[in-house]
């Protein structure tokens, strides 16, 4: 996902699914639609400016056990 400097999002982010299976795949697409809603509520996002070229692409991990 790109950031501009200012930690607003640009273009749309765009989100991958690992494990699914036969029993999980029918909510992919939930688990997928929901991550990006939290991204992009979360925004924007406060780095610090000097660090921009660090920041300016980040790519957030959602985890099942958290």
């Amino acid at each position: 996902m790109k950031l501009d400097e200012n930690g607003n999002i640009v273009g749309t982010p765009q989100a991958t699914t690992t494990g699914v299976n036969a029993s999980n795949r029918a909510q992919e697409a939930l688990h997928k639609e929901r991550a990006i809603a939290a991204v992009r509520r979360a925004a924007p996002f406060k780095f610090p400016a000097q660090y921009y070229a660090e920041w300016q692409t980040i790519e957030p991990t959602f985890y099942l056990g958290l």
